[in-house]
């Protein structure tokens, strides 16, 4: 049987009042006096808590909240009796008659917690035991697998910043580190103990690097790492992997290096090997890369050593490919500093080292550098110079240049320059030679004496800026130069051959790089000219120690700009892309980094690749190709699409199936949950393109997508697929997995993939679905808890989806979630699951909204209130009242402040009692008392009574979404506009009448209506409201040309059908002008009564005598002077006649709803032409019935006139408010109205 509170608070005094003791004395000094035994006073506690329990059991449920109030309120009286609330508590909490969260707040609220500092001490102790059934139940766990994952990473340092929030110069002790790597090494110790052949070397270098690095940081204790792992290793038999945990130790124990005594000048290429591995150790730049770019540059060239510069300039070029980019930019400034040394200078091999890259320069006296041009040619004899008119025009150049360089060295930019001409010259001079002729010449030049390299030389020509013909023909010079090469053929193939990609493999490196130099010398000008002339080099001019480079190396930038060339030119892609592949596409497997080239291409010539995938796909092809002898054979694309492109010309389209792309994504997941596997084994992150094996999945994966002959949309919608429609390959027990995998890909890929998934969004939002989630929302949309229990509900499926995709977006992605809210959302958003839909939607990212894109959060934020707005005119009752509107708190305190206060006060004032009173305290707008007249106070009970007919009206079924439409084209009929300025002279000033979309809030009469009144585009008009000119219109106008019609005789039997559809009519733009809360029921009835009185005192003024049009146009004019007149009279009077601007301006649901054409002056001007114009039809009547030749004759011209009077008050009337000064669209107001008058009369 259940009892009231009052009883339960009298039955719960009883029950403490023996525990009560001398109160708050007794309860401070209890350590002080001589109690029971523990044991009889745990029994009392315990009785007397199960007699409370039972009493609170017999509660009604809505009274327990207060009960439980009452319960923990009389804590303070003893010691005893905390333990009995403290008992009371846990049997509560286990039983679940009460929330968590209910409980939390109950316990934080009660006033007597702030004397009773043991009572806050058991409140604490309850929070920290529960906090793991609260929202936040991951807070307090140890973060030890994310730490383990960063901890694996080359790039580790910057993650751990970001996590823990310490700064990088900081040398602090973290002793959680020494978990984590212990963690680390026995994780390892374990797979190898499971499976010995799992030893993962790659695994162990990468955690001995960490352990040198922080420990000389002084982050970790080295004595203490070593006391853990032998507590752990003492409990665990791991014996295998002890030979590596071992090495890993003695390489911090031996750090040190003996100093080279070798006995020649340069050091030996292993030294350099050995050299430059050391350095690839991200982690340690304190050990040598630090002193590498910054100390010993400089000091070599101090001493002007120009064979360590020539080294130190190899590793940079050759070895070091993924060191952080401020060593690199720090090492590039360096060596530009080193060139203020004139020996530096004049080495042309040095110079090509220093990224300037192939530096070349004339020797004097002139007539060595004239016949080394002409002395030998290709058959060893002698030509004449007059046979060869490129050579002729070179000469001419070169002797054009020696009178100004007067026999002195070139410097670096002399040398550009000069280049630049001889491509000029070659593409302007010689555009209309024998092209072939002129490559014969360069190949010359190039391989044969070496004077340009033939990398400058293509990078020169394919940089310059020409446009047409002039573009395609110094790529078409190039081209021929690569094709026609077959030193160049030759280099490439025996490169390939001869030296591994896989450098930090091959033991025997230098051996194979040996013969290939002496296979493939590279000479520079200089050691050309000596073999010509027989002459001695100079100290200048000897050769430098070579460990790396070869020109083939060199090229590789070239040829990505080359390809990208031609990718630029469909012409010439189409005649030389595939023969310029198979020459320099196996370079590819030397290239550093050949993933992200054709990442950034596809990205970049997105638009000029669309339609065009086989460029793609050869040219993706072609770089896998090339690398697959040194890797996995499916390292960079999938064996379906490599074999789908190798036959692509004996099958039809390919149209790939949800398993294929099932599989892409597949392959990525593997990578996060098998980070180990035997393929990614196979490679040192030291020497590879990405630091770790997800990134370069991720990005083979969307140049596969890019490459698919399918289009974009297609692709996105695969993808969103393989979530939605619960994809066989996707486990459910790593869904998780797949989602953020997914989500990945979306955010790599370019943004015109991401169009089906906004697409999928709405769909949701406008499925049966969200009937789903009406109740329980939060919980129902908790994607892992209703995995994990193998519930399925597609709305959180697909709100999980979108928050992998937006998670691992960019800010330049993200932009689109503001677009889509206010484009597509807001409109199909009517129910209170789909808006808080969208909030669980968008909430996740205000804070980095915040952060990265302010305006976007206030844009949001705003369009969140419109949206509420739209959805509280739908809905009947909110069933999560109080926690939209702690959102909307949490929103304003948090983010937006008052930012959006504008918003807010137009907003919160439309909307329904309870939420006005409950977001009160975000809106601070006043109601506003009408500012009428004596007569508008006195008619505010009719007010009230049609405010609650507008709201009865939209409340009935027949104006549901669907039949609103109707309405709103009967209300545009009864404008005026349609009636081409026929508006009869309302005598709305006079009256200065409110309208019910402002009145509801002046009045202050918004917080009585059971619904707010609903607004559309044609509600918010200026201007009093009474009497409704939309109901006079079309009273009077009808009126007269029913009338006109039924005196001719046209009607026939007819007229009474007429008459009848005339009063329906009527009735119908009545009930329009209602239902959208532009006019009063009062108000339109006033106006159907003027409009037809004023067509009856306008028909019988206007007669077939009184027509004269002089008369006419005096009228028109005197009523425009009447129309001013009024207008200043009431400003005379201090009556403000835009306040109905401000109050449209202020609660009109759309700003761009308000039009300048509906202001009262321009409304008077419009109802200046209405007796003049409907006047003129009346005169002009005889006119058209007496002369059918002068009708016909003429109706061709004035149905063009009308259509133009009509297009132009259209184009008046789309006008917004603002956006013309008030006297300026007066300006264009009067010639409308005098233009279309003036047509009527003629």
């Amino acid at each position: 049987m259940s009892v009231s509170l009052s009883d339960f608070e009298a039955k719960v005094k009883n029950l403490f009042k023996e525990h009560a003791k001398s109160g708050n004395a007794h309860f401070f000094f209890r350590p002080y006096l001589i109690t029971s035994s523990e044991e009889c006073e745990k029994e009392i506690v315990i009785s007397t808590a199960n007699e409370l329990m039972e009493i609170f059991t017999s509660l009604p449920q809505n009274l327990q909240e207060s009960a439980f109030s009452i319960v923990i309120s009389h804590r303070v009286l003893s010691n005893s009796a905390n333990r009995i609330v403290d008992f009371f508590v846990r049997n509560v909490t286990q039983r679940q008659m009460l929330s968590i969260k209910c409980i939390c707040e109950k316990l934080l609220t009660c006033a007597e917690l702030n004397i009773n500092s043991c009572g806050w001490n058991d409140t604490f102790a309850f929070f920290v035991e529960n906090i793991s059934l609260l929202d936040y139940k991951d807070l307090l766990n140890p973060q030890m697998r994310l730490l383990t994952h960063v901890f694996m990473h080359y790039t580790y340092r910057d993650a751990i910043a970001v996590l823990l929030g310490t700064a990088k110069p900081e040398k602090s002790r973290i002793p959680y580190f020494e978990e984590v790597i212990t963690e680390i090494i026995l994780e390892l110790m374990f797979t190898a103990e499971c499976d010995h052949s799992q030893l993962n070397p790659q695994a162990w270098r990468i955690i001995s690097t960490q352990i040198i690095y922080l420990t000389l940081q002084q982050s970790i204790c080295f004595t203490r790492l070593v006391k853990i792992l032998h507590t752990k290793l003492t409990h665990y038999p791991y014996r295998y992997a002890r030979n590596q945990l071992m090495w890993c130790l003695f390489n911090f124990l031996s750090g040190g290096m003996q100093k080279y005594s070798g006995k020649s000048a340069w050091p030996s290429p292993a030294l350099v090997e050995t050299y430059c591995r050391m350095l690839t150790y991200p982690d340690l730049e304190i050990l040598g890369l630090k002193q590498f770019t910054s100390h010993i540059v400089l000091t070599a060239a101090r001493h002007q050593c120009c064979e360590m510069m020539y080294i130190c300039c190899e590793i940079l070029n050759y070895r070091l490919f993924n060191i952080p980019s401020t060593y690199r930019v720090h090492a590039i400034v360096t060596l530009q500093q080193t060139l203020a040394f004139a020996k530096f200078q004049t080495n042309a091999s040095l110079y090509w080292m220093y990224r300037y890259y192939y530096y070349y320069y004339y020797f004097a006296p002139f007539a060595r550098l004239l016949n080394s041009f002409v002395a030998v040619a290709a058959d060893g004899t002698k030509q004449s110079i007059a046979e060869n008119e490129e050579l002729m025009r070179i000469i001419i150049l070169t002797l054009a240049r020696s009178t100004v360089i007067s026999s002195k060295v070139l410097g670096p930019r002399k040398v550009l320059v000069h280049l630049k001409s001889l491509a000029d010259f070659l593409v302007y001079e010689t555009n209309s030679a024998d092209v072939n002729r002129c490559v014969d010449v360069l190949n010359r030049l190039i391989f044969k004496y070496a004077v340009v390299p033939l990398e400058r030389f293509m990078l020169t020509m394919l940089l310059r800026d020409y446009e047409g013909n002039d573009a395609f023909y110094a790529l078409l010079i190039v081209m021929l130069l690569v094709q026609r090469s077959e030193e160049l053929r030759s280099a490439v193939a025996d490169c390939v051959a001869m030296l591994p990609s896989d450098y930090w493999h091959c033991q025997d490196w230098n051996d194979k790089y040996q013969a290939y130099q002496i296979k493939h010398a590279e000479r520079t000008w200089s050691q050309v000219y000596v073999e010509l002339s027989r002459a001695s080099l100079t100290p200048n001019d000897c050769p430098l120690p070579v460990y790396f480079g070869t020109r083939c190396l060199q090229m590789l930038p070239v040829v990505d700009l080359l390809l990208q060339k031609l990718v630029e030119s469909p012409a010439a892609c189409l005649k030389f892309l595939d023969s310029t592949l198979s020459i320099l596409g196996p370079l590819y497997r030397f290239h550093p980094y050949p993933v992200s080239f054709l990442y950034s291409t596809f990205r970049f010539y997105e638009k000029r690749l669309v339609e065009s995938p086989a460029i793609k796909q050869k040219l993706a092809l072609a770089v896998h190709g090339a690398c697959v002898p040194s890797r996995d054979d499916h390292w960079l694309l999938s064996a379906e699409f490599v074999g789908w492109v190798g036959q692509a010309t004996d099958r039809g389209p390919w149209v790939p199936d949800l398993n294929y792309y099932g599989a892409l994504v597949r392959r990525l997941i593997d990578t996060f949950s098998e980070p180990r596997q035997q393929w990614s084994r196979k490679t040192d992150l030291r020497f590879v393109e990405f630091n770790n094996f997800q990134t370069h999945a991720l990005y083979s994966i969307c140049i596969e997508l890019m490459s698919l002959p399918v289009g974009v949309v297609d692709v996105g919608n695969a993808l969103v697929t393989l979530v939605t429609h619960w994809h066989s390959l996707v486990d459910k027990n790593t869904v998780m997995y797949w989602v953020n995998a997914i989500g990945l890909i979306f955010s790599a890929l370019p943004i015109s993939y991401m169009e089906p998934f906004y697409q999928t969004i709405l769909t949701t939002l406008c499925s049966d679905h969200m009937n789903s989630i009406n109740t329980d929302v939060s919980n129902k949309l908790d994607f892992e808890k209703r995995s994990k229990l193998m519930e399925d509900c597609y709305p959180a499926r697909i709100l999980a989806l979108c928050h992998a995709v937006w998670l691992h977006s960019a800010s330049g992605y993200l932009q689109l979630l503001p677009q889509a809210l206010r484009s597509t959302w807001i409109p199909h958003v009517r129910s209170e699951g789909q808006f808080l839909y969208v909030c669980h939607l968008v909430a996740p990212f205000l804070q980095r909204f915040y952060q990265e894109r302010t305006k976007f959060t206030m844009d949001i934020t705003t369009d969140l209130y419109q949206m509420l707005y739209n959805v509280d005119c739908e809905v009947g009752n909110w069933k999560y009242e109080d926690l939209i509107c702690d959102f909307f708190y949490h929103v304003k305190y948090m983010y937006v402040g008052d930012s959006v206060r504008q918003d807010t006060d137009r907003i919160i004032p439309m909307l329904r009692p309870s939420l006005q009173q409950k977001l009160r305290y975000i809106s601070f707008a006043q109601g506003e008392q009408s500012a009428g007249t004596p007569f508008s106070e006195m008619i505010n009970p009719i007010k009230l009574l049609g405010i609650q007919m507008v709201v009865w009206l939209q409340r009935l079924p027949i104006f549901g979404e669907t039949a609103q439409h109707f309405w709103l084209a009967v209300t545009k009929l009864g404008d005026p506009l349609c009636f081409h300025f026929l508006a009869p002279l309302r005598w709305i000033w006079i009256l200065l009448d409110d309208r019910p979309y402002w009145w509801v809030h002046t009045a202050g009469v918004s917080g009585q209506l059971s619904h707010p009144l609903k607004q559309f585009q044609w509600t918010c008009e200026t201007g009093p409201g009474s009497p409704s000119g939309h109901a006079m219109v079309s009273a009077s106008v009808w009126f007269n040309l029913l009338y006109n019609l039924q005196s001719d005789l046209v009607l026939g039997d007819l007229c009474g059908i007429c008459w009848l559809l005339y009063v329906v009519f009527l009735i119908a733009v009545s009930i329009s002008r209602t239902y959208i809360s532009a006019h009063f029921p009062d108000q339109v009835i006033l106006g159907i009564v003027v409009g037809i009185c004023m067509a009856l005192v306008t028909r019988s003024l206007v007669g077939h005598r009184r027509r004269r049009w002089s008369n006419l146009i005096a009228f028109m004019i005197a009523l425009l002077l009447i129309a001013l007149s009024v207008h200043e009279a009431h400003r005379f009077f201090g009556v403000d006649t835009h306040r109905s601007i401000e109050l449209a301006a202020k609660y009109c649901h759309r700003a761009e709803w308000i039009h300048q054409s509906t202001t009262p002056l321009a409304s008077f001007f419009r109802d200046v032409g209405v007796l003049i114009s409907v006047a003129i039809l009346l005169a002009n009547k005889s006119m058209f019935t007496n002369n059918n030749k002068i009708a016909s004759k003429f109706f061709s011209t004035k149905f063009a006139q009308a259509l133009l009077g009509v297009g132009l008050n259209q184009l008046v009337a789309l006008i917004p408010i603002g956006r013309l000064p008030t006297a300026l669209f007066y300006a264009v107001l009067l010639p409308v109205l005098f233009t279309n008058n003036s047509n009527k009369l003629q």
